[in-house]
């Protein structure tokens, strides 16, 4: 069970080699598992910012990150802020975690050249603007020959301490090690924000605390390249969508937010295809966010099923996914079949709610959503019902067995 195993290594984190599952595509799955488990936890921490926000009268966006693509283009943002800054943070924060004299040294020498970029951000002395910086061929080669140097530095040195020292250190100390990699790189992104805000660091960097723990059990359990691929999807999804809309028109985030739907709806062919792409991209990845929360529920209602009542807990769970409850009453066949239709019915209501040309009027728009509301309630209804008709009739089977 995906639920138990993540929360059990973060109590004791053990220094194991990675297993990975039988696949690319099963990785891949296992660790958008953890991701979307780790970013609906991470929103509780919205609550706690905006109060502090609020009481202070400081905004506790990412002040850094949008500054940063305020200032480029967007290629230079996807290199950057999407690609770059992910690889280099992996390194400096889980290539290290897995105990080797070259992952070591790797990760303190780019660790080195890391802080001191950070350094020069709070302490602002001046300096050339591609010093650290991804976005020039000079400012990549001043981070990555000096973190080369250093990683030689560090390796001569590790050497004399000899690797089974370190091997043994590791066994022994590793849950030290993993706390201190997750607290580091959650408290060093409250420099993201504005500088009244550092006080409250442990509290503003709660989600990046929990995205880190996620990143270090998806880099224990699979290895290094599937954290670095998880870090750059992370990143893409924080910066990609409103960088796409704001390429596109610089107004239509407003239009968004302050519900212009008629806008909208008059938006030039070109804009209008960006816009329906765009939000039929979101909706199936939104989707699949709440498959893989539904999974993880199952297994861990799957795990704990004893004697208890099936009509509750089936229709229970068919109130989350339509067929889960089939399969809790052992129905497989027709909880795939509901499942499905869930799905295919989704995907065929995605689209006309994604097209800027419906937006034309409030009517038009409510008179799609009631459609397709009424669509969802009779798949939830059939499947909700039958789970307790079912349901039922194991929960009398079993009174009987047990002489109740």
């Amino acid at each position: 069970m995906l639920i138990k195993e993540f929360i059990n290594y973060l109590l004791k984190p053990e220094h194991t080699h990675a297993k990975g599952t039988n696949g690319g595509l099963r990785n891949a799955w296992t660790a958008f598992r953890i991701w979307s488990l780790v970013f609906l936890i991470s929103l509780l921490g919205i609550p706690i910012s905006l109060l502090i926000s609020t009481l202070y009268g400081v905004s506790f966006v990412d002040h850094a990150g949008y500054q940063y693509a305020a200032d480029r283009t967007m290629l230079q943002v996807v290199w950057g802020a999407i690609l770059f800054f992910s690889v280099w943070e992996e390194l400096v924060f889980r290539i290290g975690l897995r105990f080797s004299r070259i992952n070591l040294s790797v990760g303190l020498a780019f660790a080195a050249v890391y802080f001191s970029r950070l350094v020069m951000i709070v302490l602002e002395p001046p300096r050339p603007s591609w010093l650290f910086s991804p976005d020039t061929i000079v400012g990549i080669v001043s981070i990555v020959v000096p973190a080369l140097v250093i990683t030689m530095i560090i390796w001569s040195l590790l050497s004399l301490i000899g690797d089974e020292r370190l091997a043994s250190f590791y066994q022994r100390r590793f849950g030290i090690v993993f706390y201190l990699s997750l607290l580091t790189f959650a408290l060093l992104h409250a420099l993201n924000y504005e500088k009244e805000l550092w006080i409250f660091a442990p509290l503003i960097t709660i989600p990046q605390l929990f995205l880190a723990a996620g990143f270090g059990y998806v880099r224990m359990k699979f290895g290094f390249q599937w954290t670095v691929a998880l870090h750059i999807f992370n990143n893409a999804f924080s910066f990609l969508p409103a960088l796409i809309l704001e390429e596109l028109s610089p107004d239509i985030m407003n239009r968004f937010i302050g519900g212009d739907f008629t806008a909208i709806s008059q938006l030039p062919p070109r804009e209008a295809a960006v816009v329906f792409t765009f939000n039929m991209a979101w909706s199936i990845f939104f989707m699949l966010i709440f498959l893989s929360l539904a999974s993880m529920i199952w297994e861990w209602v799957k795990d704990r099923k004893g004697r208890r009542k099936h009509a509750v807990v089936s229709s229970s769970l068919n109130c989350l996914l339509p067929g889960l409850g089939q399969f809790y009453n052992n129905q497989a066949q027709k909880g795939k079949m509901l499942i499905g239709a869930f799905v295919a019915f989704s995907l065929v209501a995605v689209p006309p709610m994604s097209l800027p040309a419906n937006y034309s009027s409030m009517e038009r728009l409510f008179n799609l959503g009631a459609a397709i509301l009424a669509g969802y309630f009779v798949i939830y209804m059939y499947a909700i019902t039958d789970a307790w008709i079912v349901g039922r009739r194991l929960d009398t089977a079993e009174s009987v067995n047990y002489g109740d």
